[in-house]
């Protein structure tokens, strides 16, 4: 959809008479595109949405201003995805550690910690700011060899504290993969 618009009209040095058919082109024009997503003018629910329309988008592009943008995206099926980036999470969102706000407001941190040790806690490297509600954690590497199992105690907002312990019930230090979820 394309909309003609006469930019500098009415101009200083013009005549107003004859600006006037071109301002009646601007003003026809934003009544046009403001009713596509939005209850029109001369209603008493004017200017809110009655739907969102978003032209697809095929890359992530990272926002610059404002700081977020919701877009869609078809996905690797070729369904229609609603998507939710900030430039913050085009930073965080990279290599074996990060993290990333979700449009609804979830936060998900991701870490490995090598050689954490059984009992000791492990600070998130940014807190939540609110709450962390969950922490699911798996042994890797040597410890997996140990039959080693993985159990999250103390989760706060600022960190969680592991047991590792091999299948006899030994505690033990190892490298762990985990992630949670908060707000």
């Amino acid at each position: 959809m394309s909309f003609g618009y006469n930019i500098n009209i009415p101009f200083s040095t013009h005549n107003p008479s004859n600006d006037q058919p071109l301002m009646e082109e601007n003003f026809n024009t934003i009544n046009s595109w403001v009713a596509i997503d939005h209850v029109g003018f001369n209603n008493a629910a004017g200017g809110q949405h009655e739907q969102v329309t978003f032209n697809d988008v095929t890359t992530q592009v990272a926002p610059t201003n404002p700081t977020s943008i919701l877009y869609t995206a078809n996905d690797a099926f070729g369904n229609a995805q609603l998507n939710f980036l900030n430039a913050q999470n085009l930073a965080n969102v990279v290599g074996a550690a990060g993290s990333i706000l979700t449009f609804a407001g979830v936060i998900f941190k991701w870490n490995t910690n090598v050689g954490a040790l059984d009992n000791n806690a492990i600070s998130f490297a940014v807190p939540f700011p609110n709450n962390c509600y969950a922490v699911v954690a798996n042994a890797v590497n040597t410890v997996t060899s140990q039959n080693a199992i993985v159990i999250v105690g103390a989760i706060t907002r600022t960190s969680f504290t592991p047991r590792i312990l091999t299948a006899a019930g030994t505690p033990i230090s190892g490298t762990i993969n985990w992630i949670a979820i908060g707000n």
